[in-house]
């Protein structure tokens, strides 16, 4: 159990883990060194494998990095580790979770039954002395892949938004007026191909 639902965690412990990662020298493990997106460039700045079956790569745009940033796409292969489905329903059991002790949280998904691809949107917050720090709005995307030995894997496209502190309230509000946008610009995407290190 510990290992499922370790997999697609919080993105904001994966800035905090990738944050330790980026005085070292990056590896593309997914022949991905950059992903154009919605008309905003992203370049590779952290990679990660968590096991010989779990692919991470985080990409940023300009000079943004982990430390502050207002927008970022993750990239994240898994094979033969759990289904697809069972993958998305941790991350919807995470949520509703979350929406205990976050204000802000808030989720709605889309299920694609003829290319068997779920979509997922939530807000969530980092809150600190009453205030609210952080507003993320976070869309994933998760497609099956096939496997060299036939077996199925799971893909996982992530666009994330973050507003700090002043932003956070405009920020909101502008989230909840375009999140059918910005949840359709990412059902849209051609999802960029890749070939993991093995």
């Amino acid at each position: 159990m510990k290992l499922k639902m370790g997999l697609f965690f919080s993105v904001f412990l994966c800035i905090a883990i990738f944050s330790n990662l980026c005085a070292q020298k990056v590896t593309d493990l997914l022949s991905l060194p950059a992903i154009n997106y919605n008309a905003t460039h992203y370049t590779l700045q952290n990679a990660y494998q968590p096991n010989d079956n779990h692919y991470k790569q985080v990409y940023f745009s300009g000079n943004e990095n982990s430390h502050h940033f207002s927008s970022m796409v993750q990239v994240e292969v898994v094979y033969g580790q759990d289904s697809l489905r069972n993958l998305f329903q941790y991350k919807l059991n995470e949520l509703e979770a979350l929406k205990k002790s976050d204000p802000v949280c808030d989720y709605s998904y889309e299920i694609n039954s003829k290319t068997g691809e779920y979509f997922l949107c939530y807000l969530s917050s980092v809150q600190k002395n009453k205030n609210t720090d952080i507003v993320e709005w976070n869309a994933f995307r998760y497609k099956p892949v096939p496997t060299n030995n036939g077996s199925i894997g799971v893909m996982l496209f992530t666009v994330t938004k973050r507003a700090y502190k002043r932003e956070c309230p405009a920020f909101l509000e502008d989230a909840k007026s375009k999140k059918s946008t910005w949840m359709n610009d990412l059902m849209s995407f051609a999802m960029p191909e890749f070939r993991a290190i093995q």
